[in-house]
């Protein structure tokens, strides 16, 4: 009896040990396929449409960065940010270390984040209550680059 409570328990141990750990379904890089600023219910501009470029988005376990390069009309507007994040369930939280908007760097920004299949969805600012700014928000929506 001893032997086979043993016997269970090293069986047990082993496939304890040799299970992976799940990876973050949001870590690595995602390409941008649309991006939306909206005013209340009504869309103030866009991409695609009243932007060109792209943009990539690269998740690591405690970092973001979004690279990118857009034009409208003969203006070129250089798209960076580098953050540390918190992500609680959808809930994530960006504190800005590099921006092209200088008074934006060491602000925290409140977002709401989903995944749904292969497509990541980001939409913010949102105030204290997680609830969207309808003056002036933004939905970002990626795929998974493999």
């Amino acid at each position: 009896m001893k032997k086979k409570i043993f016997i269970g328990f090293v069986i047990t141990l082993m496939i304890v040990s040799c299970t992976q750990e799940k990876k973050s379904l949001h870590l690595g890089a995602w390409q941008l396929v649309s991006w939306k600023h909206l005013k209340g219910d009504t869309i103030d501009w866009q991409f695609p449409g009243d932007l060109t470029g792209s943009n990539i988005l690269i998740f690591s376990e405690h970092h973001i960065l979004s690279v990118g390069l857009f034009k409208k009309d003969t203006a070129v507007i250089n798209n960076y940010v580098g953050a540390f994040y918190a992500l609680d369930g959808n809930r994530l939280e960006e504190t800005l270390l590099y921006s092209p908007k200088p008074d934006m760097v060491g602000k925290t920004v409140k977002q709401i984040f989903e995944i749904r299949n292969d497509t990541l969805i980001k939409s913010y600012p949102c105030d204290d209550n997680w609830g969207l700014i309808k003056s002036g928000f933004f939905i970002e929506k990626y795929v998974k680059l493999e």
